[in-house]
């Protein structure tokens, strides 16, 4: 009298487990591609591959980079380019097929205006290109040789970029920026009353005799920072040597002005204005 009962819902339970295989592999096929479509785009942290971060500037007078050194603090101005250069190694089968990039981002005080791209090299050598977003991303796509070189090889390689002094932007005077958990730079704001005694001038003097008795010499003055006033002294050695009064004039920028001393004997002393980097200021005089 039960086995109708029985058996009807046994075929229930069958009917009920086709429905759930029929629901698992629809799901399955569903989200497989998305899965594999993932895995096809997953990019690799650089940060533990890097090995150094370096400096150059090109200040606002310029036309040439010259290298900064990263163990002293790097002044940041608006008006200079830096050129910051990456370092890094990918140890063997850190790429493949599926995983053809990599990732870096800039720290927070990286503050991108506009999206670049450019060559990432091995080497002398092309290998892939990189690409730097304005949240501060950098993308590092690399070509099929290079992956298929890496599957046997470490692979060490390099990119560069360029950016304003304006899109580094520090909240404190001084900060310690974190690059990796292992290279931290420190970075200060502008120095704004830069000592004279520090290299920030270039001083010259030079000049020719023009006769038995008299002689003509130019102070030269190159400040590469700008200066707190400066006050210039020249004496003259002892004897009966004086200055010819009317021969002093100050150039600044190409624009002569007269200089006038209190007597012909005493020490040149002038008391000069604080001076704009790449300003000259020429003294030519004569005794």
């Amino acid at each position: 009298m039960n086995h109708p009962s029985y058996s009807c819902l046994a075929s229930k339970i069958k009917t009920s487990i086709i429905w759930i295989v029929v629901i698992l592999l629809q799901t399955y096929t569903l989200f497989s591609p998305l899965q594999t479509y993932a895995e096809e785009n997953s990019l690799h942290p650089l940060d533990g591959h890097i090995n150094t971060i370096s400096w150059e500037v090109e200040r606002q007078y310029d036309t040439n980079f010259e290298p900064l050194d990263s163990q002293q603090p790097i002044e940041i101005k608006p008006e200079n380019t830096y050129r910051l250069t990456i370092d890094y190694e990918l140890p063997a089968q850190t790429l493949n097929t599926n995983k053809t990039q990599c990732l870096y981002t800039l720290p927070s005080q990286f503050q991108i205006n506009t999206q670049r791209t450019g060559p990432i090299k091995s080497g002398n050598i092309e290998v892939g290109t990189y690409t730097i977003d304005t949240n501060g991303n950098i993308t590092l796509t690399y070509n099929d040789n290079l992956i298929t070189e890496n599957e046997t090889k470490t692979i060490y390689g390099s990119l560069n970029f360029e950016l304003n002094g304006s899109e580094i932007q520090l909240s404190q005077e001084t900060e310690t920026v974190p690059f990796t958990d292992t290279i931290k730079h420190q970075l200060t704001k502008p120095n704004t009353n830069p000592d004279p005694e520090t290299g920030t001038l270039y001083v010259q003097k030079e000049g020719e005799k023009i006769n038995e008795t008299t002689a003509q010499y130019t102070i030269n003055i190159q400040a590469y920072e700008n200066t707190q006033p400066i006050t210039i002294l020249d004496t003259l050695k002892e004897g009966k040597a004086s200055y010819d009064q009317t021969s002093f004039t100050i150039k600044k920028t190409m624009k002569p002005s007269k200089l006038r001393l209190p007597s012909k004997t005493t020490p040149f002393n002038y008391n000069c204005p604080p001076l704009k980097r790449t300003k000259h200021t020429r003294l030519p005089t004569k005794f």
